[in-house]
């Protein structure tokens, strides 16, 4: 279920599905709510990719292209 917070000027809200954890900061509250829905729809139906930008089987290859020469 989704947690909406007001900011001065914007709204957050957070995401926990799951075991999926996700926040995001929009203008409006409606905004948050299409949002959270569509990832929570995601999440639910297995369309969801988390953990894709950033593997650690990358940064192991990138350690050993730029450190390890040195």
């Amino acid at each position: 279920m989704p947690s909406y917070i007001k900011n001065k000027n914007s709204w957050s809200v957070q995401v926990c599905c799951q075991g999926v954890r996700e926040s995001k900061t929009f203008p409006t509250k409606g905004e948050c709510k299409g949002w959270a829905e569509n990832l929570e729809h995601k999440i639910r139906h297995g369309k969801y990719k988390y953990g894709s930008k950033h593997l650690l089987e990358d940064a192991l290859r990138r350690y050993l292209r730029i450190i390890t020469p040195t």
